[in-house]
């Protein structure tokens, strides 16, 4: 079985608290990014660690972390990696294989591209980041992955980070067949979902799924399966 880790940061635009708990209860381990800790704590949960160099979260936090013997891997302020990056390196050290990212969007558009980076390098973990009505999934062709679960009526677009990138696009409104696309080519933006059993696959290049659901849903349905990645771990 592949390890799941929840990956916390600490921008306030993430989901509720008791949509946290509930991710949080499906996952193996929990991490907060610096102040991403007080998001779970206002949740009920107790992350796993707190990674980062601590210049966000207060210092009654902290205390009440220290009180339930939380480990810290604190860094300098001074560093040349975001305290993202950071949690995702630990989390590789720990030996997860999949990890959900949330309170990461909404620190301004340099702190965006940052986390997008931080996601292109940790495409490894195949990273999910969730936002209100949105899921980011950052997949790699070399684990040939495919993405499952969504729903009739979903907006998906698949945007290759890549130079090019080859990818299949079953039951949408515009179907693709091993098509490939130009790095951030407009041809993969907005299609539609029409079947339940709609799957993206990538076979070639890094590519980034969007799943939005305009209804206000959570959207958070998507699921990364990949059988090269489950055989190598």
């Amino acid at each position: 079985m592949i390890r799941r880790a929840l990956v916390v940061a600490a921008s306030p635009e993430g989901p509720t608290p008791s949509e946290l708990a509930a991710l949080a209860e499906q996952h193996d381990d929990v991490v907060a990014v610096d102040g991403g800790a007080a998001a779970l704590l206002r949740a009920g949960v107790t992350p796993d660690v707190v990674v980062g160099d601590m210049d966000s979260l207060s210092r009654a936090d902290r205390d009440l972390l220290v009180a339930r013997e939380v480990p810290f891997d604190i860094h300098p302020c001074d560093k040349d990696e975001t305290d993202l990056e950071l949690a995702l390196k630990w989390c590789r050290r720990r030996g997860v294989g999949s990890v959900t990212l949330t309170h990461v969007w909404g620190g301004g558009t340099d702190h965006a591209l940052a986390a997008l980076g931080s996601m292109l390098r940790a495409a490894d973990l195949t990273p999910m980041a969730l936002c209100a009505t949105e899921v980011m999934t950052l997949c790699t062709g070399r684990h040939r992955p495919v993405l499952r679960g969504f729903t009739p009526g979903d907006t998906i677009s698949v945007l290759p980070l890549s130079e090019t990138a080859v990818v299949t696009l079953v039951g949408m409104r515009w179907p693709l067949n091993d098509h490939r696309l130009g790095r951030l080519s407009s041809r993969g933006v907005s299609n539609i979902v029409t079947a339940t059993d709609a799957e993206v696959r990538v076979a070639d290049g890094e590519v980034l799924v969007v799943q939005k659901r305009d209804d206000g849903r959570s959207g958070w349905g998507a699921t990364v399966v990949s059988n090269v990645v489950e055989a190598k771990r």
